[in-house]
């Protein structure tokens, strides 16, 4: 499985509902990014992490959407 498909798969299984925003953002901080998206690696971190630290924990999942649906459209782009 190449590191798109495995970034693609965690994000889904997050839409899915199989784990929350905490294990979300573990599990794309062990990720090995394509080199084509180190640059929005750490935004991509640091927008989760912002969301996980300011928000209410009820709207988590619906904020992390808004991410993980960018991330897709990265991985989609490349």
């Amino acid at each position: 499985m190449s590191h798109h498909d495995r970034i693609k798969t965690v994000c889904n299984r997050f839409i899915d509902g199989e784990f929350d925003l905490v294990e979300l953002q573990s599990r794309l901080e062990t990720a090995i990014f394509p080199e084509e998206l180190k640059d929005n690696e750490l935004e991509i971190l640091n927008d989760l992490e912002i969301i996980r630290f300011t928000q209410s924990e009820e709207n988590h999942h619906q904020l992390a959407l808004v991410v993980v649906n960018r991330l897709l459209r990265m991985l989609e782009d490349y």
